[in-house]
């Protein structure tokens, strides 16, 4: 049944026929890595019948972004933020040399491929592997076009999170042991694999309604295909956006069903990413105690991994270091995220920017003054390589390297970027009230009245929306000498805590009764002034070995001065 019909149907199939060649080849069945071969294999095939199929590659990635679009881009980037226009020659520049990454490796690998270099099926998964990136890469230009002065930072991150390009020329990391589809499921798989790539650019870039709407509909369409190697992408993408935006579970559901589709279909690398990912969102949404059950195997699996995917290492070291630190194991969380941070040292792609978290984290746990300072140094300086010096990110690493260290110069270090941030992304309101929050306790310890005004002012007006707490600790702060009764009023419900909060909710009821304990003293209310402090220490010792050594001694300095 397999054999030619006919002599005539043989000599077309040994014909010499570029076109004919490449034609023919989106008809090989390819793995997961190889779904939208057959997309970019018949559009070449259709487009370059009398050119040399080795040639045109710029041409080809040019739809995606090229000449056109970066002309495109430059005017609209010239009507929008400050930061937006400085940011233009680095995104500019980002994107020319994907594109000519892409160019390049597309034509190499068809050239090895005439010359026997290459077989078939390994030039069909780089096909494959650089359709899929292609597509990625029309989604960063169609974003350019229409992004607003507050989703520029989203899109330099979506940016440098495009899809590593060398992968594409590394056979034995393309070679997958997963099933290919069937062959009449292969086009729509490709186009399915293609759009799920798209929706990680959009989630990247900020586009969440997009992003949700593409992230169902591929589900949707991988469901109906009835291959689970693309179901348990699709449910991965899905509950990224979840966790991104603390929707509901944060995608904690997702998450699962992607690690078990993962495993059954020997989706490795998968399934270890959609249980770090799940067990962080269940941790921060139901119960810690529960959310690392199945580690055992998901930490064999790891093993056999090796260091063929060191993303994903050190993903789920950083992952259970959250998770430790919330269970209040410091120790613990100290261990895995030192774990974590070697993996991550490995990371030259796309999740090298996702894991500077890493160090981050380590700045959280780290006691040593002198290390902090190192590992400050390391985030500041990874952020401002990947992301350019004025990214809210890289302000972010400046403040909390102030923050975290209990050192005389610490409010100045945190006032610049505190304000910067203010000034160039006003639109990161949280950001800002966090940063004024800590700015303004480090002015009431060194008694620097213009600072903690201007820090209480401007996290007022930030409006702290995710943590209405600490909104009102700050109102509080502000009118202690002034009306000290409304303060106590305002207070009141924020110093009552049940023993099992976390850490950092225990945090916002100790400042609270640190400020109650002031208005109490404005009003001669000694008793009562003792009796916030004796609770403000109680809170002190449950969550010192928890929180930061230098927040805490900061308030522990404050209560002293009481």
């Amino acid at each position: 049944a397999k054999r030619f019909p006919s002599m005539i149907a043989l000599v077309n199939a040994l014909g010499l026929d570029p076109a004919t060649r490449w034609r023919r080849r989106a008809l090989v069945g390819v793995g997961v890595a190889g779904l939208a071969a057959t997309a970019i294999a018949f559009t070449v095939g259709k487009t370059q019948q009398a050119v040399d199929p080795c040639e045109g590659a710029a041409e080809t990635i040019a739809a995606s972004w090229g000449p056109a679009r970066r002309a495109a881009a430059t005017v609209h980037f010239a009507g929008l933020s400050t930061y937006a226009r400085e940011t233009t020659p680095q995104i500019a520049a980002s994107l020319d040399s994907y594109a000519t990454g892409w160019a390049s490796l597309h034509q190499a690998s068809c050239q090895a491929h005439r010359r026997g270099e290459l077989s078939p099926a390994s030039f069909d998964r780089r096909l494959a592997c650089l359709a899929i990136r292609s597509a990625a890469l029309a989604k960063v230009g169609d974003v350019l076009s229409s992004v607003t002065s507050e989703g520029v930072p989203d899109l330099v991150v979506a940016t440098g999170n495009l899809p590593e390009l060398a992968v594409c020329g590394r056979d034995d990391v393309l070679l997958s042991p997963v099933e290919p589809p069937p062959m009449p499921q292969a086009q729509e798989a490709a186009a399915i694999a293609a759009l799920i790539a798209q929706v990680d650019v959009q989630r990247d870039a900020g586009n969440v309604e997009p992003a949700i709407r593409d992230a169902d509909a591929a589900l949707l369409r991988a469901r109906a295909l009835r291959y689970s190697p693309l179901i348990a992408r699709a449910e991965l993408a899905r509950g990224r956006i979840d966790l991104a935006l603390s929707r509901a579970d944060r995608g904690a559901a997702s998450f699962r069903e992607a690690m078990l589709l993962a495993i059954r279909v020997n989706d490795e690398p998968l399934a270890v990413e959609a249980f770090a990912r799940g067990s962080w969102a269940a941790t921060t949404t139901t119960d810690a105690r529960d959310s690392t059950d199945g580690l055992a195997v998901i930490e064999a699996i790891t093993a056999r991994i090796g260091d063929r995917v060191p993303f994903v290492r050190a993903l789920l070291h950083n992952n259970l270091g959250g998770i430790a630190l919330a269970r209040g194991d410091r120790p613990a969380a100290r261990a895995a995220f030192e774990r974590a941070r070697v993996e991550s040292t490995k990371l030259t792609g796309p999740g090298a920017n996702e894991l500077t978290v890493v160090l981050l984290n380590l700045l959280l746990v780290t006691d040593d003054p002198v290390r902090q300072s190192t590992i400050g140094r390391e985030l500041i300086e990874a952020r401002t390589r990947l992301l350019g010096p004025n990214h809210p990110s890289v302000f972010q690493a400046r403040i909390l390297s102030a923050m975290l260290i209990d050192s005389p110069g610490a409010r100045e270090q945190m006032k610049g970027p505190c304000f910067a941030l203010r000034e160039l992304h006003p639109d990161h309101r949280d950001e800002i009230g966090e940063c004024m929050y800590e700015l303004s306790w480090m002015a009431v310890v060194d008694r620097d009245q213009t600072t903690m005004d201007a820090a209480i002012s401007a996290g007022l007006e930030a409006n702290l929306t995710n943590e209405p707490e600490r909104r009102d600790v700050l109102a509080a702060l502000r009118l202690v000498k002034t009306a000290p009764k409304e303060v106590l009023t305002l207070l009141a419900p924020r110093m009552m805590v049940a023993d099992d909060a976390p850490f950092w909710v225990k945090g916002t009821a100790l400042d609270a009764s640190i400020v109650s304990a002031f208005a109490h003293r404005a009003l001669d209310d000694r008793a009562a002034m003792e009796r916030d402090r004796v609770r403000a220490r109680d809170l002190l010792s449950k969550i010192s070995s928890m929180d930061s050594p230098a927040i805490m001694h900061r308030r522990r300095r404050v209560l002293d001065a009481l």
